[in-house]
């Protein structure tokens, strides 16, 4: 079959054409990529300054408080793991000798916290709260908050040792008493 010159201009414009046509979708849809890679970054970004801001924040109001009110604070926070069943947070904050000592795995530390038999809803009564040098020396009773047991006083644990070394705002390890 032989093609006239205005039939061989067509195809070789079609040709041109349908060459053109597929370059600009690869480069918009490697654009796309990027923008999407741009947005994720974006969004990564944006979750670590929220997560920085809220670091911040917390640093700042541990700051304004009394070191008793810290150390309440911050074991606040090791119950609260405790009552989420959020082993692994709290198994991190114990102090690194002690960890190694009496609970060289999680599995170990996650036994014995299920043995002590915390109650779904733990309440802190602090007892006493002493410094001597770094550490913060603390007696406490841990009592059920379930309703049940707040009308017969109920305590899980009297008389609790923690032991809390704060290296800095935010920065503390602890261990407690076996």
């Amino acid at each position: 079959m032989k093609f006239d010159k205005n039939q061989k201009r067509i195809i070789i414009a079609l040709v041109v054409a349908f060459i053109l046509f597929l370059i600009i979708r690869l480069v918009t849809a490697t654009s796309g990529k990027k923008e999407d890679v741009n947005n994720e970054n974006n969004v990564q970004t944006s979750s670590n300054t929220t997560d920085k801001a809220k670091n911040e924040a917390r640093i700042k109001k541990l700051k304004k408080v009394e070191e008793s009110e810290r150390i309440r604070i911050y074991l606040g926070e090791y119950f609260k793991f405790l009552e989420n069943k959020d082993y692994e947070s709290a198994y991190n904050l114990l102090y690194g000798d002690f960890k190694d000592k009496y609970f060289p795995t999680i599995e170990k530390y996650k036994e014995y916290i299920e043995e002590c038999n915390y109650p779904a809803m733990i309440a802190i009564n602090y007892n006493d709260i002493k410094t001597q040098g770094y550490y913060y020396i603390v007696t406490l009773d841990i009592k059920n908050l379930n309703p049940e047991a707040i009308r017969t006083e109920e305590t899980v644990k009297e008389n609790t040792k923690f032991v809390l070394k704060e290296n800095d705002y935010d920065d503390f390890y602890l261990s407690f008493q076996l």
